[in-house]
């Protein structure tokens, strides 16, 4: 028996990666229901228990079979946020990659597990032999890693966009397009795939080879298509080469002949730039000989008159010439911006003491109703941030009006 791996999760399908979720706690001996392909309201997987007193306790779990990202706060929130609205006590998240710092931070402290990847192999792990033996056969039996439609609950076929700006790249579209235009993206060990000679084949609408999935084999996972996914991708690819030929052709001399004009550009300002190097140092050259030229004249002269060369003459760099009106003028620019910067910095004081008066002043005006004393409530629980944001709206109002006196502050 081959061990479940981060890689398998990672890869599969988000519908088997559900049925792996809902078998490991059936065999935890929970009461486990699938809630069913299509819109699941953010739950995926429902259990029940019952309690030591003999109550039954249902429990939320949502599923996600992610690889390209972490998951983040805002599904963790929504998940919560469905425990709330149907009043279940106990939520547990299960993905097969990891979560952010956010996302732990928001959960911690709340009736709410996090289950990375890595953990769950974990959990995997400590049951019995047999049970592991048979979560792995139905894990990896068959296909396993394309996806299934969410709306149709079919197996989804590997295309490429043709038209636009992201022509050449990959997704997971319907089998049963038109009708249905569900479609879901890559994961991260597909799209690794890609990525060897991606600007190659995207330059010049070559296609993808053949020869490397011969007869629909997944060489990723070892297993085989089924005949009808087979049959679905070659009247896939059929219909975009007899779509695609006739525009390939075209495409290609328009981005040869991009090609040949941006290197002419190129090429034009390299010149334009040694050109203009060559001028320049021989502008310099040219001062150069005229300054020996000069020399050597000066010292011949002197030689007939018996007198010792003299050096030529620099002209001193003349001061700027400042008129007192002008030095009269800028003190006073001086003076009133420093006059303006003290007028601007009290009136950040006064502007920040007004604010923490009236800060002062919600903090006691406002009355925590009963129920939402908990000081974790008014940031979680719906009721009370709703109570709480309207008594500010009307806070704020009644400041405004000057019906409030900051001294009870």
């Amino acid at each position: 028996m081959s061990p479940l791996t981060i890689n398998h999760l990672q890869e599969m399908d988000w519908k088997r990666f559900e049925e792996l979720c809902h078998k490991y706690f059936q065999f935890k001996g929970y009461d486990s229901r699938l809630t069913g392909a299509g819109a699941d309201g953010g739950v995926d997987v429902v259990l029940e228990r019952s309690s030591p007193e003999g109550r039954p306790v249902k429990i939320y779990v949502q599923c996600k079979a992610w690889s390209n990202q972490k998951v983040g706060v805002k599904a963790v929130r929504e998940l919560y946020g469905v425990m709330a609205g149907d009043q279940v006590p106990i939520g547990i998240f299960v993905t097969a990659s990891d979560f952010t710092g956010d996302a732990k931070s928001f959960a911690k402290g709340k009736k709410l597990q996090l289950i990375s990847g890595e953990r769950l192999l974990s959990l995997i792990s400590q049951l019995s032999v047999e049970q592991q033996k048979e979560l792995v056969n139905s894990a990896l039996a068959g296909d396993y890693t394309t996806p299934t439609c969410p709306k149709c609950g079919v197996r989804m076929v590997l295309r490429t966009v043709s038209k636009g700006k992201n022509t050449g790249d990959q997704f997971w579209g319907c089998r049963n397009f038109p009708s249905c235009c569900q479609k879901l993206h890559l994961k991260r060990s597909h799209a690794k795939e890609k990525v060897k000679d991606d600007f190659f084949h995207r330059f010049f609408d070559i296609p993808e080879s053949r020869s490397a999935n011969t007869a629909g084999f997944n060489s990723r996972n070892g297993a085989f298509k089924s005949s009808e996914a087979w049959a679905a991708d070659s009247r896939a690819s059929k219909s975009s080469r007899t779509k695609g030929y006739g525009r390939s052709l075209t495409k290609n001399k328009n981005k040869v002949f991009l090609v040949s004009i941006v290197f002419s550009v190129v090429l034009i300002a390299v010149l334009v730039k040694a050109v203009s190097l060559v001028f320049t140092w021989f502008g310099e050259s040219t001062l150069d000989h005229a300054t020996k030229v000069q020399q050597q004249a000066q010292r011949a002269y002197a030689e007939k008159s018996n007198t010792p060369p003299s050096k030529l003459e620099i002209l001193p760099a003349q001061k700027p010439q400042t008129d007192p009106y002008d030095e009269q003028v800028r003190s006073l620019g001086q003076q009133a911006t420093l006059a303006f910067e003290r007028e601007s910095s009290l009136e950040r004081r006064k502007t920040k003491e007004l604010e923490k008066v009236k800060e002062q002043a919600w903090v006691d005006w406002y009355k925590v109703p009963w129920g939402c004393d908990n000081w974790d409530s008014v940031k979680h629980m719906v009721g009370c941030v709703n109570h709480k944001s309207s008594e500010k709206e009307r806070f704020d109002l009644l400041w405004a009006e000057g019906r409030i006196n900051p001294s009870r502050g």
